[in-house]
């Protein structure tokens, strides 16, 4: 999972759709809003270095393995 990177770009998309809602077919999800997934609030998730950049200057490389694992707690 070390060398897979399609987890990241869909977490991104996820909180997205929630946070400004979307539409496909059969199914509505209502827009929530909010400070968690809010994409201007910590723009540096999607490589952007602030909150009035529209695209990022590149997608951080996350790998599944990463996305996936727990940090170490610590102590």
């Amino acid at each position: 999972m070390d060398d897979r990177y399609a987890g990241w770009p869909r977490l991104l998309a996820l909180f997205r759709a929630v946070h400004g809602g979307c539409r496909h077919r059969s199914m509505k999800l209502p827009a929530r809003r909010g400070h968690l997934f809010d994409p201007d609030r910590f723009p540096f998730l999607e490589g952007r270095a602030s909150s009035k950049d529209d695209l990022p200057a590149s997608l951080p490389r996350i790998s599944e393995g990463r996305c996936f694992r727990r940090l170490p707690s610590h102590q």
